[in-house]
């Protein structure tokens, strides 16, 4: 019967005045926000925009010399330069006119084909190209221009400048500019308030609060918080007496609920605990285990030393770099003399200890820049970077030397001379190949050319050539 004579009651004047006023208002400043707030939106994003098209028009001018006279090297200085005068410049490449990279901020990017669709958008138009993007979260703008040089007699396009700037500093100027926008509308929006509230604070305000305080309090955890009628008692079809008596009873319910599911919380956070407790110590070996199998794949389990696939990949690697930087690199190909004899008359236990320590002697022997792989049986292979044919010749005689005055267990009795002896080929960038395969095959010539000439010798590779020639 109440809810029904709250149903038919009308609506109260001051409802249809609050309404109203705030409803008008409301309307208003959201137009005139939003109106606002969208002119700046274009504006701070056209600013970015203008100042990035600029960055690389800057750019282009620099990077057109240096294709233009064919310093490709030159190139990743330019850039550098350019990455460090703009903090908001995530990355910076320059592309030829297949969307090959010549030049990247981030060196591993360096002779990779880059066939995404804003690359070929920017290689086919004739001006500054642009698109939003996200990255991990951060808001980008890609962007980029041709690289080219017009003359009177017509234009020549070198290639083309792209980069990746951070928009974030850009959208945290957006949200600013909403939240300003935002707090300036609310702030009239309370003026407006504060106005109504003075005119409406005894019939409406002063039990709106007492309901919020008991909010609040049951918020807090005092759950046996209550709304008290105002002295001087109240209509009974008045509508915020009608919600008191909703919110006490909601409260009582609330109140007797809690305590039980407090009960069951407390034994679900003990099971869950215990639970994590049990998953972090898994996860913890998993994690021991994951880091060792990792580290078996890349070494030899035996003398310790990188195996045959991380000497390719390592090789690899580093000959890029020295085709990129024109760096001299060399290979070392070891075998040790007469091994498998060796091997045979006293057992693979003798011979797995002559094994490690020849790794060891090489570890010794050479500097920790330097790579050393066990390339297979009773093969070695070493890469010294920066090290020209020369000096790569007196480092490979340096460990056959290391190894033929070591005391191994047996070898008065059973090898050659009374002592185990290497067979060394060296081979070198850019002289003897460009190629990992070039130089590994070249080295291995010269290893077998040091076994046919007697073994226990070491023979460089353009020694073989000159042989050829001959």
């Amino acid at each position: 019967m109440v809810a029904s004579s709250l149903k038919e009651a009308p609506l109260g004047l001051r409802s249809r005045l609050v309404i109203s006023v705030i409803g008008l208002a409301t309307f208003i400043l959201i137009g005139w926000s939003g109106l606002l707030a969208y002119k700046g939106v274009e504006t701070l994003r056209g600013e970015a925009k203008s100042r990035t098209a600029e960055v690389l028009r800057v750019l282009s001018v620099p990077s057109e010399i240096a294709l233009a006279e064919r310093r490709i090297d030159s190139l990743d200085a330019i850039l550098s330069g350019a990455q460090r005068s703009n903090p908001d410049l995530r990355w910076i490449a320059v592309l030829d006119s297949e969307g090959r990279v010549l030049a990247h901020s981030e060196a591993e990017q360096y002779g990779r084909r880059d066939d995404t669709e804003f690359t070929r958008l920017a290689l086919e138009s004739g001006g500054y190209v642009g698109k939003s993007v996200d990255v991990d979260g951060e808001p980008r703008l890609l962007a980029a221009m041709p690289v080219s040089t017009t003359s009177e007699v017509g234009s020549i396009r070198w290639g083309t400048v792209m980069s990746s700037f951070s928009m974030a500093g850009v959208e945290t100027g957006v949200r600013r500019l909403q939240v300003n926008l935002a707090l300036a509308s609310i702030l009239m929006l309370g003026v407006m308030a504060g106005s109504l509230w003075l005119l409406l604070s005894r019939q409406v305000i002063k039990p709106l609060s007492s309901l919020n305080a008991a909010a609040q309090a049951i918020r807090e955890g005092d759950l046996s918080a209550r709304i008290e009628p105002p002295p001087g008692g109240v209509d009974a079809l008045d509508e915020l007496h009608l919600l008191r008596g909703v919110f006490n009873e909601m409260a009582r319910q609330v109140e007797g609920q809690t305590s039980i599911l407090e009960g069951r919380v407390a034994r679900r956070t003990a099971e869950l605990e215990a639970a994590n407790s049990e998953l972090a110590r898994i996860n913890q070996r998993l994690s021991r285990a994951v880091a060792r199998l990792a580290d078996i794949a890349k070494t030899d389990g035996l003398t310790g030393l990188l195996n045959h696939r991380s000497f390719q990949e390592k090789l690899s690697l580093e000959l890029q770099r020295c085709l990129r930087q024109e760096h001299p690199l060399s290979i070392i190909m070891i075998d040790v003399d007469h091994f498998k004899s060796y091997n045979d008359m006293h057992g693979h236990p003798a011979g797995d200890f002559v094994l490690k320590e020849v790794a060891r002697i090489f570890r010794e022997n050479l500097r920790e820049v330097d790579v050393v792989a066990r390339y297979g049986g009773e093969e070695f292979a070493i890469v010294l970077l920066d090290t020209p044919k020369g000096a790569a010749g007196l480092v490979a005689e340096k460990l056959r030397l290391a190894v033929q005055e070591h005391d191994f267990p047996h070898a008065a009795d059973s090898q050659p001379g009374g002592r185990l002896t290497a067979s060394i080929g060296v081979s070198s960038f850019p002289d003897d190949g460009l190629s990992p395969a070039e130089l590994v095959e070249h080295a291995d010539q010269s290893l077998y050319e040091a076994k046919r000439r007697g073994r226990n010798r070491v023979v460089l590779a353009g020694e073989i050539l000159s042989m050829l020639r001959k």
